[in-house]
């Protein structure tokens, strides 16, 4: 939904006259409950299953929050802080970039020849596969949960190396 578009304005001018209204009879909680219940409807209505971990992430965030505002000594306040910095970026990794990092690691490492069949390289990348398939799980892939080997075998990360490694036997010289 973009700017743009009429369904946008359908759904902000009302949650702006809501939280208007909000904060003129009830106040300032009030104006933010409505903001807060009006960001989970818009993800919702995006794609529900990220829902979950929306409201997972809001409530460790501001049970955190709380941590921070309760804690008077400096140096505990920072490890609050870090932590709560930690767990939001460590949310953010792992749902949006893995896959990214995943995949740019197994092409680098067609890139430089190194064979990815051999165990060394399915050790390492084995489990970062199995996890992968288990975010892709979570957020609606049709694919089930396998053992580790299936992980590897079937995962987006062993067939991207096998397509890399065709491509470099075929088109780079041999060194």
């Amino acid at each position: 939904m973009f700017v743009t578009q009429l369904p946008f304005w359908g759904f902000f001018l009302p949650v702006l006259g809501g939280s208007i209204l909000a904060l003129r009879l009830f106040g300032a909680q009030a104006r933010a409950a409505v903001l807060l219940l009006a960001s989970w409807l818009f993800y919702g209505l995006w794609d529900w299953r990220f829902l979950g971990l929306l409201i997972l992430s809001t409530i460790v965030v501001w049970m955190l929050a709380l941590r921070i505002e309760q804690t008077e000594e400096p140096r505990a306040r920072k490890g609050w802080v870090t932590l709560s910095l930690v767990f939001s970026l460590g949310m953010l990794g792992l749902f949006k970039y893995l896959g990214f990092f995943v995949d740019s690691f197994a092409a680098l490492m067609g890139a430089l020849g190194l064979p990815f069949g051999d165990d060394w390289a399915q050790q390492i990348l084995r489990p970062l596969a199995a996890l992968q398939q288990l975010v892709q799980q979570l957020v609606g892939n049709r694919h089930r949960l396998c053992s580790s080997q299936e992980a590897w075998t079937t995962s987006p990360i062993h067939r991207r190396s096998d397509t890399l490694r065709n491509w470099a036997e075929a088109n780079l010289p041999a060194f």
